[in-house]
Order: structure tokens, then C-alpha cells, then sequence
């Protein structure tokens, strides 16, 4: 049925141009016209009669016509949708009721199918529900409800490392309304959005669409909620209105990767080389994407402002001996505030000599995080003197140093200790490859150097007798 329709569609088409422009300007022009002149008709229809009867004739029969075509379109208003003469006419005289259940049920299908592609960055999908394919990015609605899906699903609402948002796996339309008016349809759809976490949220959509002989089709989609509305405002204090892509998928992405970073990423305990890599993703992202217009110009710089501030936070170059041993200490009781242990690649190497320096490290988070330590509520760099210096050289030295770190914790105000570095010369900097305590009353000295010891002299390599004592120090605190 749905092909015969089809050839009915394409042979009225033949017989029905599509009118111009200025057609609807033309039919008012000569209803005017008309007007203007009906004293001069009525004189020529009294002089010729006969063919004046003629007109009628033809006149009538244009109306049985036109009756007639309505009559069939109402019968099956969906045959009008793409006949520009008669769709007006049939919408006009339409009146306006609700759909039944069955139809209900499709256009709610309809609408939840194309939410799912726009939340996943199926774009293709989405296009294959709308009327007029790809052209729903033109629509300001349709686009930015699409990039808020996006959003709502891959954003990432924590730091790297922590627990991430729950990736949506179900779409539910929990409520449903829609009325029909001719071969037009306006529908209210409430969907359910859960979570692998449990989490759950609600969205309202606001759905015009249209059918024709060859099915359903959307012809746009918004929300008002109050969380859209928050995504608005943010899109636009970060630069993000009226930008427009060539290549789409690239362009929603990096947008939702773009206030990821701003939001979240920029202001998290995550090292400043992690959040360059990041940076430089998101430019190179922008690049694929392909903006077009002013805006774009906007984006570049903000993300060049970003680098140049962390770049002013990068440890410098070329720190003294005291700056360096101050900066381990930072990093060190960095790690017990935030629960994650931090990034030494930088400052220090990983070897023998420093080896248990990490599991010390690491073995301080793992206690903060099961309780027993405090977690520190403020951490700053302190500063460090040389006490001794046990060795030097051009290229490496060995000095005991005095490091006070600035820390806030309840009555604590700051934490002074004694520690031996071994330094060694790379390019113009200094490097830890060497360290140890000896007069330090904690777990490195009582416990895990005792325990690693131990070990090395029971025949086990140093990789092996460290990480033995670490673990058996982990277990203590982890049953």
C-alpha cells in the first residue's frame, strides 16, 4: 500500500509545480486586483451572458476538484505532507485531536531511538528519523539538545583516577502525550535516563514531527529542564555559542571533553604533564572537528591561556639542591591529601636507591585511606637547608638535609624531618637518584627498610625484598 501511495505522491507532483516565493504574494495581488475592478466584471458578465454560464461551469468544476482532492487527503492526511499547493489547504482545514495508542507508542519510539543516537554520537542513526536527514543541525534547538545528551552521557564529572560518571545504560519513557493535527504531530515525552551506578535522571521533550507516505519522521526536538538550561549557561561562559563544525561528531565531542577540562580536569590533583597531554588533545580534537566562524578564534586562545598557566606551574628547569628536596616532601604529603600517590618522574629516578621511597608513598595513601592516618586538609611547598654535605662532586652529592612542608590538619601546622639525598647532575638540573632516613621514627625506618633488609639477606633481589615488605606492611592495615 505504501508504494502505491508513493506513485500517487510522485504523479501529483508531475501535474503540481512547486510554487515560487512569491506565489502566496501573487495570490493576494490579484484578490486585490479583483476587488479593484468587480464593477467592470459585473458589466461583463451582464454583456455576455453565455460566457459568463462557461466560467461557471468551469468554475464549479474546479471546486468538485478541489473537494474532491481534499476529501481524499483527509481520509489520509499523510499524502498531503509533500504537496506544497495542497498541504496548506488540508493542514488548515484539519482540526486538531489526539492520537491513539498505537500511534502514541510509535512516535514515543520514534523520539527515544533518536535521543540514544545523539547521547552515543550516532549521528548517521539520528539523521535516518528526521524529515529532512542531516539539516536538524541547522535547527538551534534540535542541536543544542543533541549536544546536551552528549554531555549528559561523557562528560566526566570527576578527576581521572577517581570514580567517573556512570555511563547511561537505559532509556525509559516513563510519560507520553501527543495530538495530530493533518499529517503534523506535537508530542510531550518524558524519559528516564539510568546509570550503571544507579543513578537516574529525567528528561522532558518537546517533539514536532511529521508523516508521510513513507513513515514518521522528526522534525524537531528540544528540553527545557533546568539541567539544560545550567549546560546552556555553561556552553556560553566558556566560549561555546555560535560555534559551528564541519565535521560534527569531532565538533559535539570535543565540546563535552572541552568543559570536562575547564569544569573538572584544570582544577583536579592530577599532575600538570597530564593536564598538557590533555590540552593538547583537545587542540588537536578542535583541529578535526573543523569550526567555522568567529568564535573559533576564541576557543584557540582560551586553550593557549590554559597551557601557558600550567607551563608557569611546571617545576622549573633548573632548581637548586634545597628547591628539590623541598618539592619531594611537597609531593610526598600531596599524595596522603588528595588519597592518590603523585607523579616523582619528573624529580626523581626509580632505583635501588629510591625504591622504597615509592612504597613509603604509596603505603601513607593506603593507611590515609583506610583510616589510619589523617588525611591532611591543607598542603603547601616548605622550604629544605642543607644540615651536611656527605659528598659532592661536579656531577652528584649527597647532603642531609632539613625540610619543613606547610601542612594543616586539625592542632598540625607543619612537619619538620632530617632526610639524605643523593643528587645527580642532568643537563643544567638536579635529579634524586639516592634516599634515605636515619633519624626518622616512622614506618620507613622502623618497618618497611628493617623488613626489606631482611629479606635482601634471605637471598631475595631488592626489586622482590622491597615489594615483600611492602606488601606485608599493606596487609597489616588491610585484613
Amino acid at each position: 500500500m505504501r508504494h502505491n501511495d508513493r506513485q500517487f505522491i510522485q504523479s501529483l507532483k508531475a501535474g503540481i509545480p512547486t510554487p515560487p516565493q512569491s506565489y502566496y504574494q501573487k495570490i493576494d495581488d490579484t484578490i486585490a486586483l479583483l476587488k479593484k475592478h468587480d464593477e467592470e466584471h459585473i458589466s461583463v458578465k451582464t454583456r455576455h451572458g453565455q460566457f459568463v454560464s462557461k466560467s461557471l461551469h468551469i468554475a464549479t468544476a474546479c471546486i468538485v476538484a478541489v473537494l474532491l482532492f481534499v476529501c481524499t487527503f483527509a481520509v489520509k492526511p499523510s499524502l498531503a505532507a509533500e504537496l506544497p499547493l495542497i498541504s496548506n489547504v488540508v493542514y488548515a482545514l484539519s482540526p486538531t485531536i489526539s492520537v491513539n495508542a498505537e500511534k502514541l507508542n510509535r512516535v514515543s519510539e520514534l523520539i527515544k531511538s533518536a535521543v540514544m543516537s545523539f547521547a552515543m554520537g550516532d549521528y548517521t542513526s539520528a539523521s535516518a528519523l528526521f524529515y529532512e536527514g542531516d539539516n536538524w543541525e541547522e535547527d538551534k534547538y534540535t542541536y543544542a539538545t543533541a549536544k546536551y545528551l552528549h554531555y549528559l552521557l561523557h562528560s566526566t564529572e570527576k578527576a581521572p583516577g577517581e570514580e567517573t560518571t556512570a555511563e547511561a545504560v537505559s532509556f525509559t519513557v516513563v510519560n507520553a502525550n501527543a495530538h495530530q493535527k493533518a499529517f503534523r504531530f506535537g508530542a510531550v515525552i518524558t524519559l528516564e535516563l539510568k546509570g550503571k551506578d544507579g543513578s537516574t535522571c529525567f528528561e522532558k521533550l518537546y517533539c514536532e514531527l511529521i508523516e508521510t507516505v513513507d513513515g514518521l519522521y522528526i522534525t524537531s526536538v528540544r528540553t527545557e529542564s533546568d539541567s539544560y538550561l545550567k549546560y546552556i549557561t555553561m556552553c556560553n561562559s566558556y566560549g561555546l555559542e555560535n560555534l559551528q563544525y564541519k565535521n560534527l561528531s569531532a565538533g559535539i565531542s570535543f565540546e563535552t571533553e572541552y568543559l570536562s577540562f575547564m569544569t573538572v580536569h584544570k582544577n583536579s590533583t592530577i599532575s600538570t604533564e597530564e593536564k598538557l597531554r590533555m590540552l593538547e588533545h583537545l587542540q588537536k580534537k578542535f583541529a578535526i572537528a573543523q569550526p567555522d566562524g568567529q568564535a573559533q578564534q576564541s576557543i584557540i586562545q582560551k586553550l593557549e591561556d590554559e597551557r601557558a598557566a600550567l607551563q608557569e606551574q611546571i617545576t622549573p628547569a633548573v632548581m637548586s639542591a634545597e628547591e628539590l628536596a623541598a618539592e619531594v616532601l611537597y609531593r610526598y604529603y600531596l599524595g596522603r591529601k588528595s588519597g592518590t600517590v603523585q607523579d616523582f618522574s619528573d624529580i626523581m629516578e626509580r632505583n635501588e636507591a629510591t625504591n622504597l621511597f615509592f612504597y613509603d608513598a604509596q603505603l601513607a595513601v593506603d593507611k590515609t585511606l583506610a583510616g589510619s592516618l589523617t588525611a591532611f586538609d591543607e598542603v603547601e611547598k616548605g622550604t629544605a637547608e642543607i644540615l651536611e654535605t656527605i659528598r659532592s662532586d661536579n656531577e652528584h652529592m649527597t647532603a642531609r638535609f632539613y625540610i619543613k612542608t606547610k601542612i594543616t590538619s586539625g592542632p598540625m601546622r607543619g612537619v619538620g624531618e632530617e632526610i639524605i639525598f643523593t643528587l645527580e647532575k642532568r643537563d643544567t638540573c638536579w635529579i634524586v637518584v639516592g634516599y634515605d632516613r636515619t633519624t626518622d621514627d616512622g614506618v620507613y625506618v622502623n618497618q618497611l627498610k628493617p623488613l626489606s633488609e631482611q629479606y635482601k639477606k634471605a637471598g631475595l633481589s631488592w626489586q622482590e625484598a622491597d615489594e615483600k615488605a611492602y606488601k606485608e606492611l599493606l596487609r597489616e592495615i588491610k585484613p
